[in-house]
């Protein structure tokens, strides 16, 4: 099954976020080896890895559903399949969502907060799989 065009992008930030974390592990290495290192600059590259890989890709829309947010948010996630991500009848996702990428699962996936789940468990979100994504399916996931 091909990736679509979401996850290739979110794997293209994740392969990006791991060339960084070996480029300074180099440079580490080369500072080592010239004797230019001291504990503080281990320390220091120790600490920009770290943070290179918890980086996220994080795009926040706020706003009411409309047709705008969800006209924005197309424009900036929109898919190569014949369907935007967010389907413009809906007029906006109607709840808290979320479109994140998880690399240990190397797959993308929806976390929605809807008025169901706010009202048994306020703090549960569900999660719904991207993979095999069709505008029937995200309708009904985001409803």
């Amino acid at each position: 099954m091909q990736a679509s065009a979401i996850q290739q992008r979110l794997s293209a930030f994740q392969q990006w976020k791991d060339r960084v974390a070996v480029a300074v592990r180099d440079l580490g290495d080369w500072l080592d080896a010239h004797r230019q290192t001291t504990a503080e600059t281990r320390k220091l590259l120790a600490a920009t890895e770290d943070e290179v890989q918890r980086e996220r890709c994080r795009i926040g829309i706020v706003g009411p559903p409309s047709p705008d947010t969800t006209d924005l948010f197309n424009a900036l996630l929109h898919c190569d399949n014949d369907f935007p991500l967010l389907p413009e009848a809906m007029g906006g996702a109607p709840c808290p969502t979320e479109f994140l990428w998880d690399g240990a699962r190397g797959t993308a996936y929806l976390r929605l907060l809807s008025a169901q789940s706010r009202d048994d468990d306020p703090g549960r979100w569900e999660e719904r799989s991207l993979d095999d994504l069709t505008p029937a399916a995200l309708a009904a996931a985001l409803a």
